[in-house]
């Protein structure tokens, strides 16, 4: 997955989801860890995503641990539909809704 979102120093950028692997809702609970780093920055990435069903929806979080905040995207729930066994990847933008699949 990759995602551009602007942050400030000691949030982290989240993705929590309708499946287990993205914490049912939970961002705490997500399996998916998204970095960055100064070469790459606003983008972030994960490493592949292992699904195992055909479709789940999902949102972008922004969270501050020191803070104990966590900031929702104001959009409706992303959707996405995967293939089985397919190389897919996403591509989104924080609170801008439209979901890329490539």
């Amino acid at each position: 997955m990759l995602e551009n979102a602007h942050t400030k120093w000691g949030q982290q950028l989240k993705i929590t989801g309708s499946i287990d692997s993205l914490g049912n809702w939970n961002p705490e609970n997500s399996c998916v860890i998204l970095t960055t780093d100064d070469s790459i920055y606003p983008r972030w990435e994960s490493e592949p995503i292992l699904v195992d069903v055909a479709g789940f929806e999902f949102k972008l979080v922004i969270t501050d641990e020191s803070r104990k905040t966590v900031i929702w995207e104001d959009c409706e729930n992303r959707k996405a539909i995967i293939s089985a066994k397919s190389n897919t990847i996403i591509i989104q933008k924080f609170n801008e809704p439209e979901t890329v699949i490539a």
